[in-house]
């Protein structure tokens, strides 16, 4: 897989061949591969699938990467996004016993600089929490803590009880001079 920064470059709907399934067919122009900051040179075509299960996140995309239209017969034409920035990731297929690039996901500009580690919404962790910590207290990898739990408490520990204890330098002679 690859990811591509991307400019617009059209927009049209159309429908797919055998199933007739609707979709808003973007244009793309990938300028910079976003691994290695190298400079490219390709065109891409791509389709926002409007099927039931899809609409939703279509819209959603859409509306991520800037269109503000008020019908969908606007992205009928081609300016409607062009000139709109965007990040794709592509994967390479086979079909009729072809290889090609094809883009698999769009995002807006920035997306790919922030896929580090989403934290899970608090009712996500309370109910894994729920969930697990009988095993995490419990069986063959329990290792009991060197500290109290903090149970009732209202305070929060700012520190990791198992972190390495911090070794100190020893202090210098008091004089008149103040540290800057």
């Amino acid at each position: 897989m690859a990811n591509y920064s991307a400019v617009i470059l059209s927009t049209a709907l159309a429908e797919s061949k055998e199933k007739h399934t609707p979709s808003v067919r973007l244009q793309l122009h990938a300028t910079q591969k976003l691994e290695t900051e190298e400079e490219v040179d390709k065109n891409f075509i791509a389709d926002l699938w409007l099927s039931d299960k899809a609409v939703e996140r279509t819209i959603k995309t859409l509306r991520e990467l800037g269109f503000q239209g008020s019908s969908m017969a606007d992205l009928n034409y081609p300016e409607a996004m062009q000139g709109l920035l965007c990040e794709i990731s592509t994967e390479m297929v086979e079909y009729n016993g072809e290889t090609s690039e094809k883009v698999k996901f769009i995002n807006k500009p920035g997306s790919f600089a922030n896929r580090g580690l989403k934290a899970a919404s608090d009712d996500v962790a309370r109910t894994i929490a729920q969930r697990f910590d009988a095993a995490l207290r419990t069986g063959k990898y329990h290792k009991q803590p060197t500290q109290q739990a903090a149970y009732g408490r209202t305070e929060v520990q700012k520190t990791n009880p198992y972190a390495p204890k911090a070794q100190h330098a020893p202090q210098e002679e008091e004089g008149d001079d103040l540290p800057f």
